[in-house]
C-alpha cells in the first residue's frame, strides 16, 4: 500500500489531474490532541494540494527501507492533519517541492533541524551519532529534542532546557525511532508536551528487526506538536558507547523557513 492509497481510502484523495482539482476543498474540521485533549482546527485544503502531498510522499518513501515505508504510509492521515493545522495559519496551501513564500512543504526529521544538546545552545546537530558517557547513563534523563537555552549539557551539572516551540506556521509529527548503532545505548524515551510529562516508554532495539538492517521502534501513537505548541523528548541510556538513535517523522513548514540547510 502507498501513502496515496491510505488517503484514497479515507476519501480525501482523488485520481484526477491537479488542474481539475483546484478550487475544490476538504472542509474544515477539528481534531483532539494531547493530554488533556485539546481541540485543534484542521483547515480546509484543496484536493489538488492533498494529491500533491500524497504523490510526493509516494516518491519520497519508496527510497526508504520497507519497514520505514510502512510507518509513513500507515500514519498518512496524521501527516495530512499536521499540514491542515499549519495551513489554518498560512492559508497558502501545500505546494511541496515547488513551494515558495508562505506555501507549505514537508521534510523528514534530519539532525540539522534540531539543537545539539552536547554543544552550545545555538549549535545544531551535524549527525544523530552521539557519544554516550558514563555520566549520561547515570543522569538517565538525557535531552534529545528540545530548545536549549544554556551552554552544553554536561552531567552531573543540572539540566537547564526549554521545550521546542512550534511557531504558528509549523508542526512536527514523530512516528518512531531507528537505531543503526552496532551496540545501541538507548532503551527508553519520555515526552513532555506543554509542560505535561507523558509516561516513560521502553524501546529495546536489541529485540526488533534483527535481520532487516534497520532496527525500528514504532511509537504506540504518533506524537504531533501542533502550531504554537511546544514539547521536548528525553532518552534513557543504559550503557556508555556510541548511539545512533534517529527520530522518524516529518516537519511541516513554510518554504521560506526551509531554505537554511
Amino acid at each position: 500500500m502507498k501513502f496515496s492509497d491510505v488517503l484514497r481510502q479515507a476519501g480525501v484523495y482523488r485520481d484526477q489531474a491537479l488542474s481539475t482539482l483546484e478550487g475544490e476543498y476538504v472542509p474544515e474540521s477539528t481534531i483532539k490532541l494531547g493530554r488533556p485533549p485539546k481541540d485543534y482546527t484542521l483547515a480546509k485544503l484543496s484536493y489538488a494540494d492533498i494529491k500533491r502531498l500524497a504523490d510526493e510522499m509516494d516518491v519520497l518513501v519508496v527510497n526508504l527501507n520497507p519497514i520505514l515505508q510502512e510507518l509513513y504510509v500507515k500514519n498518512a492521515m496524521a501527516i495530512l492533519d499536521a499540514v491542515r493545522m499549519v495551513n489554518g495559519n498560512t492559508k497558502q496551501g501545500f505546494k511541496g517541492a515547488l513551494a515558495s513564500g508562505n506555501e507549505l512543504d514537508i521534510s523528514f526529521l534530519g539532525p540539522r533541524l534540531f539543537h545539539d544538546p552536547d554543544a552550545a545552545a545555538a549549535a545544531v546537530r551535524a549527525s544523530w551519532v552521539r557519544t554516550i558517557t558514563a555520566a549520561i547513563v547515570t543522569a538517565r534523563d538525557a535531552p534529545y529534542i528540545n530548545d536549549l537555552t544554556t551552554a552544553a549539557w554536561a552531567p552531573p551539572a543540572a539540566l537547564a532546557e526549554v521545550e521546542l516551540a512550534m511557531i504558528e506556521e509549523e508542526a512536527l509529527v514523530l512516528l518512531g525511532f531507528v537505531n543503526d548503532a552496532a551496540t545501541p545505548c538507548s532503551n527508553g524515551f519520555q515526552i513532555t508536551m506543554n509542560t505535561e510529562p507523558y509516561d516513560i516508554q521502553e524501546m529495546d532495539f536489541e529485540l526488533v528487526q534483527p535481520l532487516a538492517g534497520t532496527a525500528l521502534w514504532e511509537m504506540k501513537e504518533p506524537w504531533t506538536i501542533p502550531p504554537e505548541q511546544s514539547g521536548w523528548l528525553h532518552l534513557r541510556y543504559f550503557r556508555a558507547g556510541t548511539d545512533e538513535c534517529k527520530p522518524i517523522g516529518v516537519f511541516v513548514r513554510m518554504a521560506r523557513n526551509m531554505r537554511a540547510l
